[in-house]
């Protein structure tokens, strides 16, 4: 659903054009220009003073300094050779393991191998003769990875004629939740697996049948499909694919029973209609539980089918997939596919076209899957099928189940191929690791690869491979390096053995340098043409004057000189700071990664000792060349931050400090633990600091994971480093009070917001229920007006698009010019009776504003995504259109675009990475025993003016019931009074024990109307339950029922069960007012994976028209409740059986309903009083 903003202000007020300055009342009038000046004055002084920017210039100047890069050459051929070793030992390792399979389990020699050994994931072997019996393989065994991956490496090199496909799949309401899920996997797994060559075709079968939607355009995912020509079978083109798995996602569960006659002619129907040469088979493959509503339609099925297939022109095979439960008998089922795979002519004579024998498998989990589609694809024209010989590299892959990227290394094992597939799975990261830590100075130089077919396999606009955390979608080099005569550098990048090509942009020269790795890979080194090439500090001394004592190892768990205590919620050391090396500090970051859980206090003494080495004489212990000299240089600065943080006068309000270099080094005070995955230059701070060089940055509030609420970075960023500290949410409102006092009138609002409009400080951040600021909240969510009316003036903002090739959208926000001159004002003075004020302050990324309104203001339309970041028309933008920062689908190369001038959108920059700092387990008993580093005093702080900001406190004013205001607010902990609320929970793991021991929270300002309000709702809970009983038991019910081979012949609760979350099925209808007509075909993006349901017909606002979510009602239908299976619910079988029993005299009655509704009355005169059968109500009672 959508947020949409407002109502008009009927204001009187009237406001004079020729007025300058912002009038707050009769006896304050302040220029806002002059405020920008006075805050850029404090900003500075603060950055020189405590994040020490002057001393740094000043020690930097007296360092030695050399070029970063020093020679492209040799770099270059240091990344190629150590790749095509990798893959050399993969492929080596897998042709000895096809020779010597009992060797290399037992005697191995792992020598030739120590370069790949520790890339390499798994072996494992996929055998042809397990694709052609219906038994188990050895690999099904294998529970910690993605089974689908391995089957998709077998097919993809399985060479045969073109194959027809055409897909019935079935979303009944009798499917359990997890074999609904079972289901589309098959499905999408049968789509992933086609060529372009093949055609696919596909139905969805419930109570009726539905068809996706095909057009070349690209349909937006809020935009609704023309009526276009009949569903017909086509080619398995990267666009159809992706509309068949949009279209299958969208699926919901059907609420009644599958009606398998209709679903069988209308597939073959489709396939007849299809136009497929004569000469051509075609695969008919239904996925579906099999469950029939009566004993009778078995033979009605399989007599449409003969039916139909005898006006079908092309031969048919029929193979079927039964979604089981293992728990539950399944005899009928399985013997009804099993009919219909092979056996379909059993009621039917007079056929004379041949019968071409299916199969019927069985699958009872996801991993089961891709061996399914494997053995169905076999049967597809079997000897026509070759393999293909040669080794094979895959494209890096997500593993769902290991949750990582991995790339496939397969070779062809036996005469032809004829034994089966080998492959290896080699971990991503270790695999490309030198081109993904090649260099932190990417404005200078940086490096990718691309596959043999052009395709992007790393770049900088990539993140890091141990960050992601879904399939990435890899795209062409073209979309990435956007420079003039790209089709040509291209060419060149896949024809040339190695090479140089050079080009001119914006009166620079950029150099491409690159070289093939064997016939797999090119590697590419980007050098542009700088006035200033950077530099590096080079063998710098350690600071003379420093003991050895001042800076320490950042594993205090592990090893630690110094004396240790508890800073907020980390463990921490005042003695001296930290030292933090990131993985990029490391020769081979993969390895590092891989051993920072069981570091040594060995490994951290030859760290430490090779570091502080003045001599170097010592053995480096694998860390780059250029890290011993930022942690000398950088350590002359942190004892400078260390003497400010322990006698400054602002470091009650300061959290931390902390250096970080381009090399990925980090030293901070107070000296903290941190997570060991932590890259400093991939963070929001150091991103947005190097972006705005020599000015000073902050960023938006964010929960601090270390337990200091919410804070918000202040950055600088010089030529070598960016220093940095997190200072409290309430500083930054302390700082905006001391130079606009006039921001606690009532009818006047004061924001700060960075340069793209997210808001840095705003009076609604924090809400009056006590929730904290909302991170990542934009102006235009805030003050709308102001953001609507700010879009007019061009030269102050401007919205901008840009191309997020991974997650395959186009991107839109805003760019705020900081170096805009003057104070900014609303275009039309009075309009809304608001007035507002806007200006920069000058050497900072930050905006200041002021919105002054006569009256309680909401009157403008700015769409807001709530529930994802969908725009509101993708078709088009406005610069001058008022919306939040959102973003519409790519479709890169899958469809047609209605305008092409996407393709010149330059590629997004790189996402800053999130993490937090959680407390080890471990650690966590640590902590309560030690003592605080810096003891705090909240109570001391006696006005909401001494308490604001300070570290660790909180100027309590609300009560427990988190409404009511206290009669005395006081000063205190964060953890007794997070966010001003007395009592409210804290996000971090200490506060149970925090609130509970302070003195505050049961001390002078306690109230009772907590327990009284925690009765009376238990009270009301207990009449709101007994009222549910009641109804539960009076309200009429509604008969249905399945028959199945379970045992007893007994209908299963688990086929007939009233599903709970009916309600919050996307595509449910209203089926009393459904009619037996063909439905229209559904649009691929009518629930499109990461965007939300588009509306329908009847909604009129789209979503957009109100402020506050859609009602519930507006989405309700008079359906009847979904048949799911109940062992969702309801397990206990005894139960049931005793609930039956219970029932006898009501047996008779069944009976004679039963009677109704079968029309072979033999049966029931067969199985009498054996057969029982349970007529289930919407409410769950039973008749």
């Amino acid at each position: 659903m959508f947020i949409s903003h407002y109502d008009s202000c009927l204001c009187t007020a009237l406001y004079n054009d020729t007025i300058t300055k912002l009038e707050i009342n009769k006896n304050l009038s302040l220029s806002l220009d002059v405020v920008a000046t006075r805050l850029k004055k404090e900003i500075t002084a603060t950055t020189n003073e405590e994040l020490g920017i002057a001393l740094i210039k000043k020690v930097y100047n007296k360092f030695k300094y050399a070029p970063v890069l020093q020679d492209v050459e040799r770099n270059l051929k240091r990344i190629t050779d150590k790749l095509e070793l990798k893959i050399n030992e993969s492929f080596t390792l897998l042709n000895k393991t096809c020779k010597f399979i009992e060797e290399l389990y037992y005697k191995g020699d792992n020598n030739r191998s120590k370069h790949i050994k520790s890339a390499i994931k798994q072996f494992y072997f996929l055998s042809n003769q397990d694709v052609t019996t219906i038994a188990d393989t050895s690999i099904s065994a294998c529970k910690c990875q993605d089974h689908s991956l391995f089957w998709d490496v077998y097919v993809s090199r399985v060479i045969t004629v073109p194959r027809n496909i055409m897909i019935l799949l079935d979303h009944g309401g009798s499917l359990s939740k997890q074999q609904f899920k079972t289901v589309k996997m098959i499905a999408k797994s049968i789509i992933s697996y086609l060529r372009e060559e093949d055609r696919i075709g596909l139905l969805a079968l419930a109570d009726d049948f539905s068809s996706p939607y095909k057009t070349e355009q690209c349909l937006m995912p809020n935009q609704a499909p023309p009526v276009g020509d009949p569903y017909v079978i086509s080619l398995a083109t990267k666009h159809n694919k992706n509309l068949l798995i949009h279209f299958v996602n969208s699926l919901s569960k059907g609420s009644g029973i599958t009606n398998h006659s209709l679903g069988f002619q209308q597939a073959l129907q489709t396939i007849n209609a299809s136009n497929i040469p004569n000469n051509e088979t075609v695969m008919l493959i239904y996925i579906s539980r099999g469950l029939l509503s009566v004993l009778t339609e078995a033979k009605t099925v399989l007599k449409t089918i003969s039916e139909h297939l005898s006006i079908v022109n092309n031969s048919i095979i029929i193979n079927t997939c039964a979604v089981i439960d293992e728990t539950k008998s399944v005899l009928y089922e399985m013997h009804f596919l099993g009919d219909i795979a092979k056996n379909y002519s059993k009621y039917s004579t007079g056929i004379t076209k041949p019968m071409l024998e299916g199969i019927m498998l069985p699958v009872n989990s996801t991993r089961n899957v891709g061996l399914s589609v494997a053995r169905f694809f076999k049967t597809l024209n079997p000897d026509s099928i070759t393999y293909k010989p040669q080794p094979m590299l895959s494209l890096p892959r997500w593993d769902d189940v290991s949750k990582d990227i991995t790339v496939a290394a397969t070779v062809a094992c036996g005469n032809n191929s004829e034994i089966g597939v080998l492959g290896l799975d080699l971990h991503f990261l270790n695999f490309i690791e030198d081109v993904t830590y090649y260099s932190n100075y990417q404005h200078y130089t940086y490096a990718f690869v691309i596959d043999s077919k052009g395709i992007t396999i790393m770049h900088p606009s990539y993140p890091r491979p141990n960050v992601i955390k879904k399939q990435p979608q890899f795209v062409d080099i073209q979309y990435l390096e956007n420079v003039p005569d790209i089709e040509k550098l291209r060419s060149l990048l896949l024809t040339e053995e190695k090479g140089n090509f050079t080009v001119r942009i914006s009166n620079r020269n950029v150099h491409y340098v690159w070289q093939k790795v064997l016939n797999w890979y090119t590697v590419c080194i980007v050098v542009h043409g700088l006035e200033e090439v950077p530099l590096r500090p080079y063998k710098v001394s350690w600071h003379p004057g420093a003991p050895g004592i001042d800076l320490v190892h950042y594993r205090l768990d592990i090893y630690s000189s110094t004396q240790l205590c508890k800073h907020l919620n980390q463990l921490a050391t005042l003695d001296a700071g930290t030292l933090y090396l990131s993985s990029s500090c490391f020769q081979s970051p993969y390895t590092y990664a891989q051993t920072t859980n069981t570091l040594s206090s060995l490994t951290i003494q030859s760290y430490m000792a090779y570091l502080k080495d003045n001599t170097r004489l010592l053995a480096n212990p694998g860390l780059r060349e250029e890290v011993r000299d930022d942690v000398a240089a950088m350590a002359h600065v942190l004892e400078y931050l260390r003497d400010q943080h322990l006698q400054g006068v602002k470091s009650k309000y300061i959290v931390r400090r902390y250096l970080a270099s381009r090399n990925g080094v980090v030293q901070m005070f107070p000296g903290v633990l941190l997570p060991p995955d932590l890259e400093p230059t991939k963070r929001n701070w150091y991103l947005k600091s190097t972006e705005h060089k020599h000015k000073t940055i902050l960023t938006p509030p964010y929960l601090d994971a270390g337990g200091a609420g919410y804070i918000v970075t202040l950055a600088h960023s010089t030529s070598h480093l960016v220093s940095a500290m997190d200072v409290t949410f309430g500083y930054i409102y302390k700082l905006i009070l001391q130079h606009m006092p006039f921001c606690k009138e009532s009818n006047v609002k004061c924001f700060m917001m960075d340069d793209r409009g997210y808001l840095i400080y705003h009076p609604n951040l924090i809400d009056p229920n006590g929730h904290g600021p909302m991170e990542q909240q934009h102006i235009i969510h805030k003050e709308s007006l102001v953001a609507n009316d700010i879009l007019g003036h061009k030269h102050f903002v401007k919205k901008v698009l840009c191309n997020d090739y991974l997650d395959d959208t186009i991107q839109r926000y805003y760019r705020l010019n900081t170096s805009f001159d003057g104070v900014l004002g609303n275009t039309v003075h009075g309009e809304h009776g608001v007035r507002y004020q806007v200006s920069p302050v000058k050497d900072t990324n930050v905006f200041i504003g002021v919105v002054n309104a006569s009256c309680e203001v909401v009157a403008t339309f700015c769409p807001c995504s709530v529930v994802d970041r969908l725009c509101l028309n993708c078709n088009r933008m406005e610069q001058r259109e008022c919306e939040c920062p959102c973003e519409c689908p790519l479709n890169l190369d899958t469809c047609t675009h209605p305008n092409s001038s996407y393709i010149d959108n330059s590629a997004c920059p790189a996402v800053a990475e999130q993490q937090g700092v959680p407390v080890e387990n471990t650690i966590a008993n640590v902590l309560s025993e030690l003592e605080p580093c810096l003891p705090i005093s909240c109570e001391s702080q006696s006005t909401h003016e001494d308490c604001l900001g300070v570290l660790g406190c909180e100027w309590c004013r609300i009560d427990v019931d988190g409404d009511s205001l206290l009669a005395n607010p006081f000063c205190t902990s964060i953890q007794t009074c997070f966010n001003g609320v007395l009592g409210s929970p804290t996000p971090y793991s200490d506060q149970t024990d925090s609130a509970s021991n302070s003195e505050d929270l049961l001390g002078r300002t306690y109230s009772p109307i907590g327990p009284v309000i925690g009765s009376i709702f238990g009270v009301c809970l207990g009449l709101v339950f007994l009222f549910f009983c009641y109804r539960s038991y009076t309200s009429p019910s509604i008969e249905r029922f399945y028959l199945t081979s379970a045992h007893e012949n007994r209908v299963r609760m688990s086929d007939v069960n009233v599903s709970d979350d009916y309600r919050d099925v996307d595509n449910h209808q209203d089926k009393l007012l459904q009619d037996s007509k063909k439905l229209e075909p559904v649009s691929p993006y009518c629930v499109s994976t990461g965007y939300r349901r588009p509306p329908t017909v009847a909604d009129s606002d789209h979503g957009y028209s109100t402020m506050t979510p859609h009602d519930e009602s507006e989405h309700l239908s008079f359906a009847p409740p979904e048949l799911d299976s109940l062992e969702d619910d309801i397990s206990d079988a005894t139960s049931i059986n005793t609930s039956v029993s219970s029932k006898q005299p009501q047996l008779k009655t069944q009976r004679t309903k039963l009677q109704e509704l079968l029309p072979d009355t033999h049966l029931i005169n067969k199985y009498g009083n054996d057969l029982k059968v349970l007529l289930i109500d919407l409410t769950g009672s039973i008749n």
